[in-house]
């Protein structure tokens, strides 16, 4: 039996656009702060590539074609955060996609991506002392 190694490569370049509702509110000396809301994002340009061929996912063949993916999409999101006394913040969010990003094949696969973040950051310029 011969097995068959194939490398891919997923590039993906676009923007996304974030709106959110927050809440913020003081605990034990730390300031903490929630929000949620909705996610739009608009890719330019998505390639699979692989040892032999590269793909436009986002390319019709076609008047009437469909491309692999679309370039348009919608997600909601959540995130929690943390300030500590000394200006660092700490945050967490999760992402998930609410509209099928397959464009070709969409009624028999759903696409649903979803995603993790952590972030770490400092506040600049505010007086501890008041706080």
């Amino acid at each position: 039996m011969e097995v068959l190694h194939v490398s891919n490569t997923y590039q993906y370049g676009g923007e996304e656009i974030s709106f959110y509702v927050g809440y913020q509110w003081r605990m034990a000396s730390l300031q903490w702060y929630a929000g949620a809301g909705m996610v739009g994002e608009f890719g330019y340009c998505a390639w699979l590539t692989n040892d032999h061929v590269r793909l436009d996912l986002y390319r019709k063949k076609g008047p009437s074609a469909l491309s692999a993916m679309k370039s348009r999409n919608s997600a909601v999101g959540a995130m929690l955060g943390v300030e500590l006394p000394c200006g660092v913040q700490i945050q967490v969010g999760y992402r998930v996609d609410v509209v099928n990003v397959l464009d070709a094949n969409r009624s028999l696969l759903t696409l649903l991506p979803h995603s993790v973040s952590i972030g770490v950051g400092y506040r600049f310029g505010q007086k501890r002392a008041e706080r």
